[in-house]
Formats: C-alpha cells, sequence, structure tokens
C-alpha cells in the first residue's frame, strides 16, 4: 500500500517537510540575526574607538593650553594664554596636572586681574569635564571648538 492510498500516512509526511522547512527557516534568520548583531557590536566598538580616540587628542591639546602654567616662567605668560590653560585644565577635574596648572593660572590671574578673580570666585563656577565642556560656550573656556561632539566619556585611559 502507497502512501497516496493512506490520507493519514500522507498527510503525516507532508507536515514532516513542513516542520523541516520551517526549522530550516527558523536557523536562517536565527543566523541572520546573530550577523546582524555581531555587525551592531562592531559598528559600537568602533563608535566608542573613535570616542575614545578624539578625547584623547582633546586632552592633548588641552594639555598644550595648560603646560606653560607648570613652568616657572608662567608668571611672564600673557593673560588670554593664561586664560586658555585655566580653561583647558578646567575641563579635566581628574588629571593632577591639569589642576595645577588650574591652581597656578588662579594664582597668576589673581594677581594680574584681582577683581575679576574675585567675581568669577563669588559665581562658584561649576566644574566641567570633558563631556561637558562648558557646553555653555561649546568648546571650553578657552573659546570654542565648533562641531565638537556631545558628551564623551569623562575618563582618559
Amino acid at each position: 500500500m502507497s502512501t497516496h492510498d493512506d490520507p493519514a500516512a500522507h498527510a503525516t509526511a507532508k507536515l514532516g517537510q513542513a516542520v523541516a522547512v520551517l526549522a530550516a527557516a527558523a536557523e536562517a534568520f536565527a543566523q541572520l540575526a546573530g550577523v546582524r548583531a555581531a555587525a551592531r557590536a562592531a559598528r559600537d566598538e568602533q563608535t566608542a574607538a573613535a570616542a575614545r580616540a578624539q578625547l584623547q587628542a582633546r586632552h592633548a591639546a588641552d594639555r598644550l593650553s595648560w603646560s606653560p602654567l607648570l613652568d616657572e616662567r608662567a608668571a611672564a605668560l600673557p593673560v588670554p594664554d593664561t586664560l586658555a590653560g585655566w580653561g583647558a585644565a578646567r575641563c579635566w577635574p581628574d588629571d593632577p596636572e591639569a589642576q595645577a596648572a588650574r591652581r597656578a593660572a588662579e594664582q597668576q590671574l589673581g594677581e594680574l586681574r584681582p577683581e575679576a578673580m574675585r567675581s568669577t570666585a563669588s559665581r562658584s563656577l561649576p566644574a566641567s569635564t570633558p563631556g561637558t565642556r562648558c557646553a555653555t560656550r561649546g568648546g571650553c573656556w578657552t573659546g570654542s571648538r565648533p562641531g565638537s561632539p556631545p558628551s564623551l566619556p569623562p575618563t582618559v585611559p
């Protein structure tokens, strides 16, 4: 007796084939989802790596602004350079070198422009981080950095 003669056997065979096709389709969808997840993870890692690189570059640029304040000849710096270094250093509260430069700048500015520093001190400026970048001006206090990205992690590896 063939399966064509037995409708139950025929239906069972067709059901088995349908289940096999559905299982193959489910496996294909699962593989596709895995490939998409891996691509998304790689894209996220690239984005994070780019953000870290940009943060490191910003830290290096800010270090160039504040490093003259750590020199014994810092008192000879013009006020705009001192302000630039002060603003750059304020953006890195977790960097001891930056904070030493900030204190040096505040001391120098307090001697050169005591009225301005008293006014600044009375306002108690909030500490800024590389993520906020003193967002009121688009960059740190040193001026603006056009096109700076929004909030980046405040740590430098």
